[in-house]
């Protein structure tokens, strides 16, 4: 067997993986839910990139020691890594953010921009003389506007406006309200949308589309990475 090489893929909704050989061969695909430490806790991060990883190398039935290198382009993930490692054995393993890949990956080439809108934002760019630049990216409490969580955190602030100024039957309110909340909340009641939002931490993105997958993503932000 070649030596083998597994890099992922990860945000704050899904996370993907890639089992391959130097050749370009693929040995192992795998996907998860969300692996962005700042939405979940960091030893949960671990175990769910550790799951996916431990799914691919059981398709090439391969162990962690026979992969070469380990790379993860995964924001916010830095938390979990120590954690990682142990369970994979392994130090050798790279944590990165998310703009090469999906620089590389959308242009296939050396110079060009890229830009990427799912849970979160941001684009990157690189000239002819190697220079690099990359704008947004930093997270919802700052900006990535244009992405999923930003969408939903504009859908739970319209509804809010809604409640207080007394509007009521929109298209918004009917085909959201009824994910707004738990069992005897509702956008009718003034503590409905926040019970939900902080005694749950449920993300925004998920609260307003009101889809959740089978591992726990929301299906509309899936659609938009």
């Amino acid at each position: 067997m070649n030596g083998l090489y597994l890099v992922c893929d990860g945000g704050g909704t899904k996370t993907d993986f890639l089992l391959f050989e130097k050749t370009g061969r693929v040995r192992g695909r795998a996907q998860g839910a969300g692996a962005n430490a700042n939405f979940v806790p960091p030893a949960e991060a671990a175990h769910t990139v550790y799951a996916g990883v431990m799914e691919c190398l059981a398709q090439a039935g391969a162990a962690p020691a026979q992969v070469r290198e380990f790379v993860l382009f995964i924001p916010g993930f830095r938390p979990a890594l120590p954690e990682l490692e142990t369970l994979l054995g392994s130090g050798n393993v790279r944590q990165l953010g998310d703009e090469k890949n999906a620089f590389y990956a959308a242009l296939g080439a050396p110079c060009g921009i890229a830009v990427l809108s799912g849970t979160g934002s941001f684009a990157t760019g690189r000239d002819k003389a190697g220079r690099t630049a990359t704008a947004g990216g930093w997270g919802p409490l700052f900006s990535d506007e244009g992405s999923g969580y930003h969408i939903g955190v504009l859908c739970l602030s319209r509804l809010a406006l809604l409640h207080d100024t007394h509007v009521t039957g929109t298209l918004l309110e009917k085909n959201r309200a009824g994910n707004a909340g738990p069992a005897g909340c509702s956008v009718h009641s003034r503590r409905g949308i926040p019970a939900r939002f902080y005694a749950q931490a449920c993300g925004a993105a998920e609260l307003c589309c009101g889809t959740v997958g089978p591992r726990g993503g929301c299906k509309c932000m899936r659609g938009a990475g």
